[in-house]
C-alpha cells in the first residue's frame, strides 16, 4: 500500500512486542527513561498484572529503526512487524477486488 491508502501517514507504522523477564523490568524502565525514549510514551506494559511484556505502535523509516528504539538488553527478544490500519471502506474495497 502506498502511504496515501495508509491514512496518509508518510511514515510507515511498526508493532513492538517487548518481552523481558521480572529481573529486567526495572533496568528497561530505566533506561527507556534516561533515554527520554519516545517508546515510552506509546508503550502498554502487563508488568502490573504478570504479563512481563510491553507494546508500542511507533512510526519509524523501517523494521531496523522501530527495533534500535528498544532497549537494548531485550532487543534480542523483541519483536517488530509492520502494520496497518484500515477503514471500513478500505475493507470493503479488499472485499470487491478478492
Amino acid at each position: 500500500m502506498n502511504p496515501i491508502e495508509k491514512g496518509g501517514s508518510l511514515m510507515p507504522k511498526f508493532a513492538i512486542d517487548m518481552p523481558h523477564n521480572p529481573q529486567q523490568c526495572s533496568a528497561i524502565m530505566d533506561d527507556m527513561a534516561d533515554q527520554n525514549s519516545p517508546v515510552l510514551s506509546q508503550s502498554f506494559w502487563g508488568c502490573m498484572h504478570g504479563n512481563h511484556e510491553g507494546w508500542a505502535i511507533v512510526d519509524a523509516a523501517n523494521r531496523d529503526d522501530a527495533l534500535n528504539m528498544v532497549p537494548e538488553d531485550i532487543r534480542n527478544s523483541a519483536r517488530v512487524t509492520e502494520v496497518d490500519q484500515f477503514s471500513v471502506a478500505q475493507i470493503e474495497q479488499m472485499h470487491r477486488a478478492a
